[in-house]
């Protein structure tokens, strides 16, 4: 996967070498911001895990998927993450890197480079 340059001028191969690296994962839905993040149980007093706002405890199977849920959204988080990360300089890097979710984090880097005008050519 190329890096993309500083100043943008690869963006349209780093944006398609990018794009098809992330369908090949299998995560175009997150890196489309269409995946939600699913919510996590909490513990409370008498020892049970709830869903944020329920009354009624999570049976153990029931937590148990939904921790895995919430682990498999936060580790696909991360993998567009990384994947970004190791392919934008330092400081684009630390222009995006505090972007709630990797969809946020490639919408950012997106307005970073194509707000750059019509000066960007193919390579």
């Amino acid at each position: 996967l190329p890096k993309r340059k500083a100043d943008g001028s690869n963006w349209v191969t780093y944006k398609e070498r990018f794009l098809n690296n992330i369908m090949k994962q299998g995560l175009r839905a997150q890196l489309a911001g269409r995946k939600i993040k699913p919510e996590e149980p909490e513990i409370r007093e008498d020892g049970k895990y709830y869903l944020p706002k329920a009354s009624k405890p999570l049976s153990d199977d029931e937590a148990n998927a939904t921790w895995e849920k919430a682990d498999e959204w936060a580790q696909n988080e991360a993998k567009i993450r990384e994947v970004i990360y190791e392919t934008v300089d330092q400081t684009t890097f630390m222009q995006i890197k505090n972007e709630p979710t990797a969809a946020k984090m490639w919408q950012a880097l997106a307005k970073i480079t194509e707000g750059r005008g019509d000066t960007i050519k193919v390579d």
